[in-house]
């Protein structure tokens, strides 16, 4: 009975040691994993990108404003000289179907030393109009006829070519600077660990209108030229980031 028990205590012993031996190598195994994936040797890098993408035209913006010629110290007569034209202006433009949208102001007006001149009132109305030069050219015909004092005309860019062309360009500044990155990258036989920061900005370019002497856009006479043929610029949606991103030597 003795020395049953020895053996079996030198096999537990045996048992004790083989463990012991394995679990060692285990560990030494899992620190030799951890060292060949840790990037302790980094490198920080921040660069910068943009683009630029058209947007083309949808139609034209009419800007019309109508106004007493000189304050006039009658403020009834002031707004039914000018409501009487803007009445007609809406009437037309409803007439052919064009969207617009308008306001009236009325404004006392003081000259030197602060002395009551009269009232100004005016009416501003903007009109958007198809591509369709026939159209145009019929609205500024009736607008002339009605009297208004100005005429400016510029492109209308629709707001959701707008919103997809901000977002294109986003998606492409993105792309352009993560070229930089993995170029610079590849130039110190570097990886790119992970993009830490991308801040990002917009500039939405939209034509300036330009404002047309109503001679210009009269109905042609003898002593007239015919109204002029105006073709509508593009605008453009520009995204510009900045990323920060690290690099890997490991």
């Amino acid at each position: 009975m003795k020395a049953s028990n020895a053996v079996i205590a030198a096999i537990l012993a045996v048992v004790a040691a083989i463990v012991l031996l394995a679990g060692y190598h285990g560990g030494y195994s899992s620190v030799s994993n951890v060292a060949s994936t840790d990037c302790t040797l980094n490198t920080t890098v921040n660069v910068g990108a943009s683009y630029s993408t058209s947007i083309p035209p949808s139609g034209f913006t009419v800007s019309v404003t109508i106004e007493t010629p000189s304050p006039d110290m009658n403020a009834t007569r002031a707004y039914i000289n000018v409501v009487t034209r803007a009445d007609e202006a809406i009437n037309l433009v409803k007439g052919l179907g064009l969207n617009y949208t308008g306001s009236f102001s009325m404004n006392p007006q003081y000259g030197q030393y602060g002395v009551f001149e009269g009232y100004k009132v005016a009416y501003s109305m903007t009109i958007i109009v198809p591509l369709n030069q026939t159209l145009l050219g019929e609205l500024l015909t009736d607008l002339v006829s009605v009297g208004v004092d100005s005429v400016s005309i510029g492109s209308y860019i629709n707001p959701e070519l707008t919103q997809e062309a901000k977002l294109y360009a986003l998606k492409m500044a993105v792309l352009n600077a993560y070229s930089k990155v993995n170029a610079i990258a590849s130039a110190l036989n570097e990886t790119i660990a992970s993009v830490k920061v991308v801040n990002e900005q917009y500039y939405i370019y939209q034509p300036a209108p330009y404002l047309y002497e109503l001679a210009v856009l009269a109905p042609p006479t003898s002593g007239l030229p015919s109204p002029p043929q105006i073709s509508p610029g593009p605008g453009s949606a520009t995204a510009s980031v900045t990323m920060i991103a690290v690099l890997c030597k490991g």
